[in-house]
């Protein structure tokens, strides 16, 4: 990103619950707009905390988002995902399994 360029983040919506298991539910949905281009971006999310900070792992169910703006066909690009994410902090490795992309 350039110096004095504008990066405007809006229309935030998080919602988490989390149980005494530490299993959290997730919902996210978002905006970014820079250079002419607004990409949103939406998830939700099963998240598995009860090794957490050693590990998190997530089970990301729907995945959605859609680019559009300058250089880009009117409709955008759009699609969708689901994976299976995790983190693991000794070796510092993030790791996705399951991953289906669909645009």
């Amino acid at each position: 990103m350039e110096d004095g360029e504008q990066v405007t983040v809006r229309d935030i919506r998080l919602q988490m619950e989390q149980d005494s298991s530490h299993r959290a539910t997730v919902d996210f949905s978002g905006r970014v707009n820079r250079d002419q281009r607004d990409l949103a971006l939406s998830f939700s999310a099963q998240v598995q905390g009860g090794d957490y900070p050693h590990s998190l792992k997530a089970d990301i169910s729907q995945l959605n988002w859609q680019l559009r703006g300058a250089e880009l066909p009117p409709e955008g690009i759009s699609g969708q995902a689901s994976m299976q994410a995790s983190w693991v902090e000794d070796a510092k490795k993030l790791s996705f399994d399951g991953l289906n992309l669909n645009g």
